[in-house]
């Protein structure tokens, strides 16, 4: 499975409760889907199911508000590990 679509299974799992799905460039925050403590969350599943490490400074609103941008930010940080 692509990177971006086991995010996105993640959050409407997670999220959503299975139910319904997430567009791309919806804001994840801004919409209430994912509150700080469901961030925790989901760094947790990045690291843990994706192996791709991330720390506080990568979790900007620019880097982590929709599907696209997370996806995006986790394939650079891959690339320059």
């Amino acid at each position: 499975m692509h990177m971006k679509e086991e995010l996105r299974k993640f959050i409407v799992d997670n999220f959503k409760f299975g139910k319904g799905t997430i567009d791309d460039d919806e804001s994840l925050f801004e919409s209430g889907i994912i509150d700080s403590l469901g961030r925790v969350k989901l760094l947790a599943f990045i690291d843990e199911t994706l192996n791709v490490p991330l720390d506080m400074r990568d979790i900007t609103i620019d880097n982590f508000s929709t599907l696209n941008q997370m996806a995006e930010t986790i394939e650079n940080k891959v690339r320059n590990s």
